[in-house]
């Protein structure tokens, strides 16, 4: 009995100091005297090692802002380039190397692809495919491989009223759908979301009825040519830069980020891209101020240690992320390495609501 009677002697004071802490912590819980201080929050959550979007946006460089009209552009200049830059859909296309058709029982919302050549072929969501049944953007970034067989990938159309086949191939003319209509996309959108957000894009630019409604005849107006044409030379310091990427902002703020693992990739790209950016004209900047400061923090709110990353399905190779915080997106890698990488402000105006 001695040997049990010394242990609970012994044990008794701890019990009794366990007991005091718990009826602190539960019956005082919510009781804070007003002397205490507030309690300190743990740090963030580090990031994972080898998250690409981590990587690409920690070795970013901001150059100094560009203007013209509505738009400001920051270039962001990368340390260490990739190394990686596949074949764009437009060169493709117009080398034969790649092929676009519908599938053998057409679906909108689907077409299927063929990388006959010997590189890497790059897809970039908001990116317009033209003819067959009815003109069509690409969801999503994808990374097919060379020589593929026939890959299905997922798309929107753009051209409401046509389902008759002009072309028994899908073409390229370097052009993309605006950020708006981008990111909807991207975030899976209904097609009849995408087809009024065409709709509000048209009539903002006063394109005529036509027998369809499509996307593309805006970019058919003279105005909206003279338009481009200006913007491009007004910003060409912008590519000159060694610029893999850009943060754009319009009156009301931040519109978006393009990043790219490559300055080369991006140089392909930048004219598409900036044509976008000018059918919005700045009128739909949804997010923080413009400064340099402003720049930097929406580019660090897309970092795992401040955003969730999750992984998402994608027709080809490569990893698919989906980046939902304080700065959502998506991000398509290759070996570990960035491709592209696309961001938008959490905040913002609904398209629908525009």
């Amino acid at each position: 009995m001695k040997p049990f009677r010394s242990a609970v002697l012994f044990a008794l004071p701890a019990l009794v100091v366990l007991t005091a802490f718990v009826s602190a912590n539960v019956i005082g819980r919510g009781k804070r005297p007003a002397d205490e201080p507030a309690r300190v929050l743990p740090p963030p959550i580090p990031p994972r090692p080898g998250d690409p979007v981590d990587a690409l946006i920690d070795d970013l460089e901001i150059g100094p802002a560009e203007r013209h009209g509505a738009l400001t552009i920051y270039p962001l200049r990368r340390r260490h380039d990739s190394g990686f830059v596949p074949l764009t859909f437009d060169e493709g296309v117009s080398h034969g190397d790649v092929v676009v058709r519908e599938l053998a029982r057409s679906r909108v919302n689907e077409v299927e692809v063929q990388n006959r050549s010997r590189r890497d072929l790059f897809l970039m969501g908001g990116q317009m495919l033209f003819g067959s049944k009815q003109d069509r953007i690409f969801q999503r970034d994808a990374l097919i491989p060379p020589h593929s067989e026939w890959v299905r990938v997922p798309v929107y159309c753009v051209e409401r009223g046509r389902w008759t086949p002009v072309s028994k191939h899908f073409s390229g003319k370097g052009r993309a759908v605006a950020p708006a209509l981008r990111r909807a996309a991207q975030e899976s959108a209904s097609q009849e979301e995408i087809w009024s957000g065409v709709a509000r894009q048209r009539n903002e630019f006063s394109v005529s009825k036509g027998r369809t409604e499509a996307y593309g005849a805006i970019y058919e107006d003279d105005e909206v040519q003279s338009r481009l044409r200006e913007y491009r030379e007004r910003l060409r310091p912008v590519l000159q830069r060694g610029t893999c990427g850009v943060v754009v902002v319009g009156r009301r703020g931040i519109i978006c980020a393009d990043i790219f693992g490559d300055r080369a990739l991006f140089a392909k790209l930048w004219h598409s891209l900036l044509d976008s950016y000018v059918l919005d004209e700045g009128k739909r900047g949804w997010g923080p101020g413009s400064d340099e400061h402003s720049v930097r923090e929406f580019l660090r709110g897309a970092r795992s240690d401040r955003s969730g990353h999750h992984h998402t399905p994608t027709p080809g190779i490569g990893d698919a992320l989906r980046i939902s915080g304080p700065t959502s997106g998506a991000a398509l890698s290759f070996r570990r390495d960035a491709v592209h990488v696309d961001l938008y402000p959490t905040l913002y105006r609904p398209l629908m609501e525009r």
